[in-house]
């Protein structure tokens, strides 16, 4: 009887550990998976900049084709990036501030072995230099480093509040203008309705200087895919694109897609940021036309400068002046 209890408790511990090891193989698979797709994603986002680059024809004509053009946001995440020639990581993603459309960090990843033990730090946006010739981002700056003060560590929120942007500030002695930011952008947008006649009551306008203990910045890989919606409240398409000024760090415009089935299919209309209102309160994303009103935004397909990811900056400078808005370049 004990030799068959002791036989039964050893095919039970062989049973465990056949089972234990086929899950290693395949949590040890699907890490590889991911690496490689990884890195199949950073080599293409090098490819194309080298691509922009050799067709510009040079350093000079590189940079200058950053400078002219607005970018796709998606386009800078998956690289590599130079920490003062001592770290190399990879930029993951930013933090934006929704209602002045500036990011104002970047989120980057330590690669650890297979996805595992990553280190995640943010950095200024302001410390980052684009450099096409080299395929590569870089920072360059001695005050700008690596350490426990700058690890990032993802929320269920998808970004930080007023009071953990301003902890950080403090830990790494960095400046913060989230509200100086704001105020500026409160007084630009009711201006420009102020020119379109919209609304001259002080009570119609925007204020965007939030109070504390508001989220204050967002993940910008959490704007993607979200739902728009009209003045009349009613869902009128998905945030599909993210368009900036690499120098500024400003989004400048936005690709909303409108009746797309499971991605496809769908109109795309280029929109500029002044016309996205981001509400704080209920984290929703609103636009200052109803969908009946939708065609006064230009069609993606009537653009012929818009290629999917690149947008010259004077056609969108031109578009901003269609709808009567000012266009910051600084």
């Amino acid at each position: 009887m004990n030799h068959q209890k002791e036989r039964f408790r050893m095919r039970k511990s062989y049973s465990v550990f056949i089972a234990m090891a086929i899950m290693s193989f395949m949590a040890f698979g699907i890490a590889s998976a991911r690496q490689d797709s990884q890195n199949q994603t950073r080599d293409q986002r090098k490819s194309q900049m080298q691509e922009r680059s050799n067709k510009s024809g040079g350093a000079a004509d590189a940079k200058a084709f950053f400078r002219e053009h607005l970018i796709a946001l998606d386009r800078m995440t998956n690289q590599e990036i130079n920490i003062n020639d001592e770290n190399e990581m990879e930029v993951v993603d930013f933090l934006v501030d929704p209602m002045t459309g500036k990011i104002e960090y970047m989120i980057l990843s330590s690669e650890g072995w297979l996805g595992m033990g990553e280190e995640r730090h943010v950095l200024p946006y302001s410390s980052l230099k684009v450099e096409p010739q080299q395929r590569m981002l870089r920072v360059s700056d001695a005050g700008i480093t690596i350490s426990d003060n700058t690890k990032y560590s993802p929320k269920r929120s998808g970004g930080w509040s007023m009071e953990e942007v301003a902890e950080y500030s403090e830990k790494t002695r960095q400046r913060n203008t989230i509200k100086e930011s704001r105020t500026q952008e409160t007084d630009r947008r009711n201006r420009a309705m102020d020119r379109q006649k919209e609304s001259t009551a002080q009570s119609d306008k925007r204020d965007y200087t939030d109070k504390d203990g508001q989220q204050a910045l967002v993940e910008a890989n959490r704007l993607y895919n979200r739902d728009v919606y009209g003045t009349d409240g009613n869902e009128i398409g998905e945030m599909d694109a993210i368009l900036v000024d690499v120098e500024t760090g400003k989004i400048k415009m936005v690709v909303l897609e409108q009746n797309a089935l499971f991605g496809l299919m769908g109109e795309k209309y280029l929109i500029p940021w002044q016309s996205v209102h981001f509400d704080n309160q209920t984290q929703q994303i609103n636009l200052r036309v109803s969908e009946d009103n939708l065609d006064a935004y230009s069609k993606a397909t009537e653009i012929e400068d818009w290629d999917g990811s690149y947008l010259p900056r004077n056609t969108a400078v031109e578009m901003y002046r269609q709808y009567n808005y000012e266009y910051e370049s600084r």
